[in-house]
């Protein structure tokens, strides 16, 4: 029954949104039936993660077919009720359309008449659904790359290296999808829509202002610079309103983690953290370990340390993204370290003899 009105509904989306691929959209049309079919399983999970890493507009339509599934499971009986009657109906009677050709009028008449109910919920489908959601876009940046968006509400968003993310506005709200990386947004104030970043388990929600959102493997940054952001936990999640909820002015800072644990509020240092804006890092008493991760958020090549000891040597300076050669200049004036360029990508910090 579902895959029937799937299908009609397929139909309209076919004419009224040519701009995606028709095979796109009815693979992501077959995704969304089957994750409501109760039938889900390990093998359904792992194709459906190697379709959505074919192309980023797969996920895009998966989304919407989604979030209309839901819509039209939260709707009165007009789209539920009437929909299963008049698709029961036409699967007990199909043959009578063919009948009709031979004279029963009368059940032609019936017939198209639950084809016309149908056809009336689908149309109206297709009227709400160009005015539910704006178009996806999408932005992504190389390693070593910012780049600064201007979306269509006067909002501004600076991507730092090898960040991923994804926008969409519409006449309710503006959802960004932090996928991975970091990225300072600057909020156009809008009364009518909500500002929401979700990244991780965790939604940053807008009050007016300007932040920050790192994404990195293990935790996720939120920071204020100026005004007001409220972060929140997925409400699925197990645990105290008190402990998933926090809401911070500028000068303040949280990370929460992947497992939901979110820490206290503590002080942002806006200096160091937005360095990369201006295209730098600072560093203030930090362990070479932790210099040596952050410079490989920018870097191709790949930066070791031949004694793990040399890891917890604090460092301290401001060195331009673009030139680590400066960077590794600096630590041989002050440290008994030597870098070894063992090849394009693979650069070793031995300690440097004194002969």
């Amino acid at each position: 029954m579902q895959c029937c009105m799937a299908q009609n509904f397929l139909n309209m989306i076919e004419e009224t949104k040519p701009s995606a691929s028709s095979l796109s959209r009815e693979q992501a049309l077959k995704w969304a039936v089957r994750l409501q079919s109760g039938e889900w399983t390990e093998a359904d999970r792992q194709s459906l993660e190697c379709w959505l890493r074919e192309d980023p507009a797969h996920q895009y339509e998966l989304e919407r077919f989604t979030e209309i599934w839901s819509k039209l499971a939260e709707t009165p009986p007009l789209l539920t009720e009437e929909i299963s009657e008049a698709e029961q109906y036409w699967e007990s009677h199909a043959p009578l359309f063919w009948s009709a050709r031979r004279g029963n009028f009368l059940r032609w008449g019936q017939t198209c008449a639950v084809m016309g109910a149908i056809i009336v919920v689908v149309l109206g489908l297709g009227w709400w659904w160009p005015n539910m959601t704006g178009p996806m876009q999408f932005y992504q940046t190389a390693k070593g790359e910012q780049q600064t968006i201007k979306l269509g509400d006067g909002s501004t968003v600076v991507m730092n290296t090898d960040s991923k993310l994804s926008v969409q506005l519409s006449d309710h709200e503006r959802i960004v999808k932090l996928q991975q990386g970091e990225a300072l947004f600057t909020v156009a104030h809008d009364n009518q829509r909500s500002f929401e970043v979700h990244a991780g388990v965790g939604i940053v929600r807008d009050i007016g202002t300007k932040f920050l959102v790192h994404q990195s493997p293990k935790k996720v940054q939120v920071a204020v610079l100026e005004g007001i952001v409220e972060v929140e936990l997925n409400k699925n999640q197990d645990m105290r309103q008190t402990s998933r909820l926090r809401e911070l002015i500028a000068g303040e800072q949280v990370h929460y983690t992947y497992e939901s644990e979110m820490s206290s509020i503590d002080a942002f240092n806006s200096d160091a953290d937005l360095a990369w804006v201006d295209g730098k890092l600072i560093f203030v008493e930090k362990p070479l370990k932790e210099v040596l991760s952050e410079w490989a958020r920018y870097r191709s090549e790949t930066i070791q340390l031949d004694d793990p000891s040399l890891g917890t040597i604090p460092i301290s300076g401001v060195f331009y993204i673009n030139n680590i050669g400066s960077f590794f200049q600096a630590l041989q004036k002050v440290l008994p370290i030597k870098p070894i360029y063992v090849s394009s990508q693979l650069v070793i910090l031995t300690h440097q003899s004194n002969s």
